[in-house]
């Protein structure tokens, strides 16, 4: 019932909303506006990374394993972390030698916002979880909210950027209060998601690529990367307080004492991911 009744909502409300924001700001703006967001929307697929579908997916799944909901959720959290502040870097990168019209280089920048919102995205939390309640009067609120500030602060061709301004806030106080209720369920610190961006980091480059054979790794045989990360940065550390030689740091590796061996430059990891401890 509820999920029916946000479709609906979600159907009614551009109908009233679209054709008064197209007569308001003419056709102009709201091509530069609607060109700017198809060339965000690229990144902001990417910085996403499928992390819905898979979050979707896994917690529906296991719904009932608090221990697989919350690693699946702070591992996505993670992911989504470290591939959001990627794509973002790359996009304004992309707005300062790519987009030279001055009009839609302001509006990129104010999309910008969407990415950043997009690292506490969790909303596929709340839909596996089946939290449709939630979801439909957070939705309508906050769409209300939206529907007075166009129909109040847009009034004329000049208000472009408030527009624009307007639609991000809309979706990052959609993307934080889901944040805020799914912590409520999932107990989680901000220093255990860092650490986990730190583990995800160094087994992701350990499974890819060896620095000595320029060639993917086939001897990982961890259950899962947190796991084979962990370890990898167990042993970094140890390994850093040794005073070995690069040749020597190579042959005491990251080893995965678990399961198995894989071969591993520590070196090569010591200097690009800084993982010593300070």
């Amino acid at each position: 019932m509820a999920k029916g009744v946000l479709n609906l909502f979600n159907v009614l409300l551009p109908f009233i909303i679209t054709p008064y924001v197209y007569r308001v700001l003419g056709a102009h703006n709201m091509g530069n506006i609607d060109y700017a967001t198809v060339l965000f929307g690229y990144f902001g697929m990417l910085g996403m990374s499928g992390i819905y579908n898979y979050g979707l997916r896994e917690i529906s799944a296991h719904r009932n394993n608090r221990k697989v909901v919350t690693d699946t959720y702070k591992n996505l959290f993670c992911i989504g972390l470290i591939t959001n502040l990627l794509f973002l870097a790359i996009y304004i990168l992309f707005i300062l030698f790519f987009i030279h019209d001055p009009e839609l280089k302001r509006i990129s920048y104010i999309l910008c916002g969407n990415l950043v919102s997009q690292i506490i995205y969790v909303e596929w939390y709340n839909e596996a979880m089946e939290e449709f309640k939630f979801i439909t009067v957070k939705t309508v609120l906050i769409r209300l909210i939206s529907f007075i500030f166009i129909f109040t602060l847009v009034r004329n061709e000049s208000d472009e950027y408030i527009y624009v301004m307007i639609t991000v806030a809309v979706a990052v106080l959609n993307y934080l209060v889901s944040y805020i209720y799914s912590r409520k369920k999932i107990s989680i610190s901000w220093r255990d998601l860092l650490k986990q961006s730190k583990e995800l980091q160094a087994c992701t480059a350990l499974q890819f690529f060896d620095p000595r054979r320029n060639k993917p790794h086939s001897q990982c045989r961890c259950n899962t990367r947190a796991e084979c990360g962990r370890i990898l940065y167990i042993n970094i550390r140890y390994c850093s307080t040794q005073g070995l030689s690069e040749e020597e740091l190579y042959i005491c590796t990251g080893v995965c004492r678990r399961r198995g061996h894989a071969s591993l430059c520590l070196f090569f990891f010591l200097n690009k991911y800084n993982l010593q401890d300070n």
